[in-house]
């Protein structure tokens, strides 16, 4: 991925470089700053939740929530363990929060975690990526801290949006995996 990245940024400096040769540097500049004031305003944003996800874990709120969420999600995933459960539910907590950085640590130890045969993939696993894919959030603080960066006067409006969309996602794409699963068992009983 970083050759990509390179042969990109390659492309882009040649063809600058044949249009307008006295802007390249400028251009190279601008785009620096732009990056680092970005990515420093982002850092400050991420701190403050991850320092909100430290405060929730020491103060057992993190854990209630991985239970809560793993006795709710027990039942869509039959045939896994409690760890496995908890690692989920503490996985969709977090991304529920939308604090998707400290999600996928745990989502990758949950998919890591999950029954099935070796080198295949499980129903559960399938049903348990869609689920991170249109994880349901309730503050979208990447897209929040993005538009309030960048001066937006109501970052907050995409919360209600984003909350109604992520939901209907995650419905019609839980809906679509367990119908899909009904019909590979059905195909399964009639091939035995």
């Amino acid at each position: 991925m970083n050759l990509v990245f390179v042969i990109l940024f390659g492309l882009g400096v040649l063809s600058l470089t044949l249009s307008d040769p006295q802007a390249v540097l400028p251009t190279l500049l601008s785009g620096t700053k732009q990056g680092v004031d970005t990515s420093l305003k982002l850092t400050s944003v991420y701190a403050l939740w991850v320092g909100l996800m430290e405060v929730l874990e020491q103060s057992g709120v993190q854990d209630k929530l991985s239970k809560l969420f793993g006795k709710v999600f027990g039942r869509l995933f039959k045939g896994e363990s409690p760890r496995t459960h908890a690692l989920i539910g503490l996985n969709l907590a977090a991304n529920f929060l939308g604090l998707g950085g400290a999600a996928t640590p745990v989502g990758i130890d949950a998919m890591a975690s999950m029954t099935g045969e070796k080198n295949a993939v499980s129903d559960n696993m399938i049903l348990f990526f869609v689920l991170n894919i249109t994880a349901v959030q309730l503050v979208p603080t990447t897209v929040v801290s993005m538009r309030a960066a960048e001066g937006s006067m109501s970052a907050g409006d995409v919360i209600l949006p984003t909350l109604v969309c992520s939901v209907a996602s995650a419905l019609f794409g839980v809906g679509l995996c367990l119908a899909c699963r009904a019909v590979s068992r059905k195909l399964r009983a009639r091939r035995a």
